[in-house]
């Protein structure tokens, strides 16, 4: 739902979903939860006690289980200049992501969530009755609320700041895999170009994204040949994508493409092209 200075919304999710993305140059993203869900951050688990701050142009890899329910504001940072002054949000901007993995602790988290929820959930289901008037105070007490959790005073650090060594593992596997995603990967290829043993890679991995290095690598191609099939001008045959991906058994690719999107590679391409 749009207010004048903000986006709030509700997300849920149907499948189990990874996300790789970095936050907007002008925006702060904000995110609260009803429940304890286990949502993965760059390799951290949150809940309910949790808020999920992603500061502008921060990157992020998350992975979220089925119906979990996000309930989401989007703030331009000049606007929340406005609520809390330059200096604070520059300072919470700088501590996003500990925040996230609890080095930061907010203490008005359970309140300050639960208020904002029940606003967010209020917001939608009344939205056709909401009046201009009301939008604008709904949108107060949204940043009223978030005033209150941000205050630079009742933040307080429990822990310095730590290097995150599974999360640039990651990162540089994502960057390695994206330049050669045409190529047929092996998963002691990629611990050799993120300069680490494949233990360590597979403990990334597994920590931050839940999955395997071998199983990232499958998701990464099979999403890759379905971009192609979707794409306006794209490949006009089944068989050209997996030329294009050097597809070694096209079998067995279209019966995991099945898997993870319900319908099999000719199926994609057919609605595209009726579309």
């Amino acid at each position: 739902m749009s207010f004048p200075k903000l986006e709030a919304s509700k997300e849920i999710t149907n499948n189990k979903v990874l996300y790789h993305g970095v936050c907007t140059s002008d925006y702060l993203y904000i995110a609260f939860f009803n429940r304890d869900d286990a949502i993965t951050v760059n390799g951290v688990k949150l809940g309910y006690d949790d808020v999920f701050i992603v500061a502008p142009n921060e990157e992020i890899v998350s992975v979220l289980p089925p119906g979990v329910e996000v309930f989401v504001l989007l703030i331009k940072k000049r606007y929340l200049v406005d609520v809390l002054g330059e200096e604070e949000v520059s300072h919470i901007i700088k501590l996003s992501s500990e925040i996230r993995n609890r080095k930061v602790i907010l203490p008005k988290i359970q309140l300050i969530s639960k208020r904002v929820i029940n606003i967010i959930e209020y917001s939608l289901r009344y939205n056709i009755f909401i009046s201009p008037e009301m939008s604008l105070l709904v949108q107060d007490y949204i940043f009223k609320n978030v005033k209150l959790l941000l205050n630079k005073s009742d933040i307080y650090t429990e822990s310095s700041l730590v290097y995150d060594k599974r999360f640039v593992i990651i990162l540089r596997a994502f960057a390695y895999i994206n330049l050669n995603i045409k190529s047929k990967l092996e998963v002691g290829d990629l611990a050799r170009n993120c300069f680490c043993s494949t233990r360590t890679l597979e403990y990334a991995f597994k920590k931050v994204l839940s999955i395997s290095p071998k199983q990232y690598l499958l998701m990464a191609r099979l999403n890759f040949a379905r971009f192609e099939f979707e794409r306006k001008f794209g490949s006009s045959s089944v068989g050209q994508t997996l030329n294009k991906l050097n597809i070694e058994n096209p079998g067995r690719f279209s019966g995991e493409y099945f898997e993870l999107f319900h319908e099999y590679p000719k199926d994609t391409l057919k609605r595209n092209k009726t579309e």
